[in-house]
Formats: structure tokens, sequence, C-alpha cells
């Protein structure tokens, strides 16, 4: 998960490999959510 939190939002990108048993893999973006401040905002949302 790579996670970005600035003063206009906080976000989670998921990123997944296809193994971990070699040096050899390959990467694959699966989702992203992110939460904007503020009270009336403070809820996950899918990207």
């Amino acid at each position: 998960m790579v996670l970005t939190a600035t003063a206009s939002q906080c976000r989670a990108d998921w990123v997944y490999v296809d193994t971990v048993t070699s040096r050899r893999y390959e990467a694959v973006s699966d989702r992203a959510l992110q939460v904007r401040p503020g009270a009336g905002n403070r809820r996950i949302v899918a990207v």
C-alpha cells in the first residue's frame, strides 16, 4: 500500500505482486481509497 497524506486528502493505493518467491515479479495496481478533510467528509470513498 502506498499512503499519501496531504492537507487536502489522505489516499491509500494498493499494489500487489504476483509472487514473493522470485526476484522477477509483476506489480498490479488494485484499488484506491481516500478521505477528504472536514467533519462532513470523514468517510472513505473509492477513487
